[in-house]
């Protein structure tokens, strides 16, 4: 079984839509107070898509398995509030690995491998946040920091206790090893 993890390019973006609206479902089937889409979600965000990837430093990666496209994940480079040194921080919009792979180190992949983009257009700082029922199911939620939104759920102190996932990029981070860097 050969896997392997790149950059996406603009044939990637079609192919990969349907997965992109798949995990944005499935997100908001998990906590629809907080991510319930609206009817023409597909639509909106094929149009939000193409404006918001004229930026060459977002970043699309995926994931294939013998040809097969079986996860993606894409980036988005944002503006932090002016207070912060970092003036900007790259972050998840949609990590997704289809069920059949889930629980493989795929997800890792993308997220080192976007590390890395990032890391190249300057970017210090990769953010993300899961739900609190996902981490409970995530292989990879253990291993790193994450930051748990919640909506219309009683926090688990144990879960919230840890601090956000900010991937710092480049030498002297304690998650150096995930990043590969």
């Amino acid at each position: 079984m050969a896997t392997s993890v790149r950059t996406g390019n603009a044939g990637d973006m079609h192919a990969m839509f349907p997965l992109v609206v798949r995990q944005l479902e499935e997100r908001a089937a998990v906590d629809p107070g907080l991510f319930a889409l609206r009817p023409n979600a597909a639509e909106r965000l094929r149009q939000w898509a193409g404006q918001a990837l004229e930026d060459p430093r977002h970043a699309i990666v995926v994931a294939d398995v013998d040809g097969e496209l079986v996860g993606c994940l894409v980036v988005t480079v944002e503006q932090d509030l002016p207070i912060y040194v970092n003036d900007e921080y790259a972050t998840v919009r949609v990590l997704w690995v289809d069920p059949r792979h889930r629980g493989k180190g795929l997800a890792g992949l993308m997220l080192k491998h976007a590390a890395r983009e990032c890391r190249h257009f300057g970017l210090r700082q990769l953010r993300a946040s899961v739900t609190i029922e996902h981490s409970q199911r995530c292989a990879l939620c253990p291993r790193i920091a994450i930051c748990f939104f919640y909506s219309g759920h009683r926090p688990n102190p144990a879960l919230t206790s840890q601090p956000p996932l900010l991937i710092p990029i480049g030498s002297g981070s304690p998650r150096r090893m995930l990043l590969g860097s």
